[in-house]
């Protein structure tokens, strides 16, 4: 049956053209519409708002965003085919644009190795360099190969903007060295000491100290500068001053004669105050060589420093606790391992003499010690091992001094054989009471029995001998009265009693 409302308008369309016409347009522009509609869902599906915007806002004052958002899209191929290249110049104009550390290390690894690019891969680790990445800088140099000059004036730019990071690489590249890399550039000398100084203006530690020692020649091989001790030590204090621990180690090594390159003609003047000064900012560089070696000066006194035990004991903490900053790449663990067991044997020295005097021991001596026998200190675990006997935790405290013992220490040894020598004489007194109970309890029962076993003979005699007396002599009429008749009962209970004392009088005990 076809419907009305269908009939009526095909009735309609047939009898007014432009009607149809309309009808026609309209139902067009439906079908279009849904199309359009079902297109952008699908395009939109995983996308943001806004998403169409992206290559247009790219590049713009505030487009960090965007850039980053559409090189996305086309790295990992939403929407649209994957396409490196297309994501890798999208992160690039981020980096390049906005400056953006992280869109510059994406389009460094896309550029090198997903999609090589050279030209872009350079101009990033160029930006990158500049941003204070200055392993960009490094790997610059060491993977595309500029020439000298644009490097020197690359780093020199980004020096000269400010930035004490690359002048350290400025100053570390160029200053001559004892052994020399493959991939080092052609030592410079001038060009160091000109941008180690700026970045010891902008507060570089590692500038000021670079700058040092090329006035003290501690790394030419051919110096250009003509050597300059106090020069060099003028460096080296203001990079102390910026707790650059490495550096107030060279004013230490000046002060003690040790420091390299010295000759008797140098001329060297080092100060009480210059001394306590490289003590300090070392320590608190996080270098635990300078830690211990400030407590030993306080404790010993020497390079004319007043000792101060306290001043000693706080610095022997501190390097037992310091983390060594400066081992890492190029120490071994083994090697920071050492000096943290020599800085807690030093500590645990000090405690144990402070302990000798005073009898107690602070929580800190507690801790230090602790952390000492961590790392492998024999004084340490002795010294942990008698602060928990003495606040009575006597298994921790064993633990600690066994392991004392293994790793050398006599005085824990002594006292691991003495405890030994203790618990095997008390274990003997145990036993030996043990045996003394046991006897005397055997004993004990062995009487019993031999009691029980005479009651029982005696007894047993006596019931067999005993004859009761026979009441027939009796009369039935007798005038005798039956309380005097005595039963054979109680003339057996009289008997019993009798034998009991006489039991009792010839040295019987049971039941007496």
């Amino acid at each position: 049956m076809t419907n009305p409302i269908v009939f009526n308008l095909v009735s309609l369309m047939r009898a007014t053209p432009r009607f149809a016409i309309r009808i026609l347009a309209v139902i067009s522009c439906f079908l279009c519409s849904s199309v359009n509609l079902y297109a952008q869902l699908t395009v939109d599906d995983g996308l943001p708002p806004g998403w169409e915007n992206w290559e247009r806002e790219c590049g713009q004052p505030a487009g960090l965003s965007a850039c980053q958002n559409l090189g996305k899209v086309w790295v990992f191929g939403v929407e649209r085919p994957v396409d490196i290249t297309e994501g890798t110049e999208a992160f690039f104009k981020a980096c390049e644009i906005y400056k953006d550390l992280e869109s510059c290390a994406i389009t460094i690894e896309y550029a090198r190795d997903q999609a090589p690019n050279p030209e872009i891969y350079e101009k990033t680790l160029n930006i990158g360099c500049r941003l204070r990445e200055f392993r960009y800088c490094i790997e610059l140099y060491d993977t595309v190969r500029p020439s000298p000059v644009m490097y020197k004036l690359s780093l020199g730019a980004a020096c000269n903007a400010g930035d004490p990071d690359v002048c350290d690489v400025a100053a570390m590249a160029f200053n001559p060295r004892k052994k020399p890399g493959p991939n080092d550039p052609v030592p410079d000398v001038n060009f160091a000491v000109k941008w180690g100084k700026k970045g010891c203006e902008l507060g570089s530690g590692y500038a000021c100290k670079s700058v040092g020692q090329a006035y003290a020649g501690f790394l030419s091989r051919e110096p250009s500068l003509p050597k300059n001790t106090q020069e060099g030590l003028l460096w080296f204090r203001k990079a102390c001053q910026l707790k650059y621990g490495s550096a107030c180690m060279e004013i230490l090594d000046y002060a003690t004669g040790s420091a390299q390159n010295l000759s008797p003609n140098d001329d060297v003047a080092i100060s009480i105050n210059d001394i306590e000064m490289a003590l300090r900012y070392g320590c608190e560089d996080q270098f635990p060589q300078m830690c211990l070696k400030a407590a030993s000066v306080y404790h010993t006194g020497k390079l004319n420093v007043p000792p101060r035990p306290q001043k000693a004991v706080k610095y022997a903490i501190a390097a037992c606790y310091t983390e060594d900053k400066y081992y890492e790449g190029f120490r071994t663990p083994e090697f920071y391992k050492g000096h943290i067991r020599e800085a807690c044997d030093y500590a645990a020295a000090l405690t144990a003499d402070a302990y000798e005097r005073t009898g107690e021991l602070t929580f800190d001596d507690i801790l230090t010690a602790k952390r000492g026998c961590e790392f492998g200190s024999a004084l340490s675990c002795y010294q942990q091992g008698r602060s928990e006997i003495v606040h009575k935790r006597y298994e921790a405290g064993t633990a600690s001094m066994h392991k004392s013992c293994k790793l050398g220490d006599s005085n824990a040894c002594d006292w691991v054989a003495s405890e030994a020598a203790r618990e095997r004489k008390e274990k003997e007194a145990r036993l030996a009471r043990a045996a003394a109970q046991k006897k005397a309890r055997q004993e004990r029962l062995a009487e019993i029995a031999q009691q029980q076993n005479y009651s029982a003979s005696t007894a047993n005699s006596f019931s067999s001998s005993y004859t009761p007396p026979s009441r027939s002599y009796l009369a039935p009429n007798t005038n005798r009265s039956y309380a005097a008749q005595e039963s054979s009962a109680a003339i057996y209970n009289r008997v019993r009693v009798r034998t009991r004392q006489t039991y009792c009088n010839t040295g019987g005990t049971y039941g007496c």
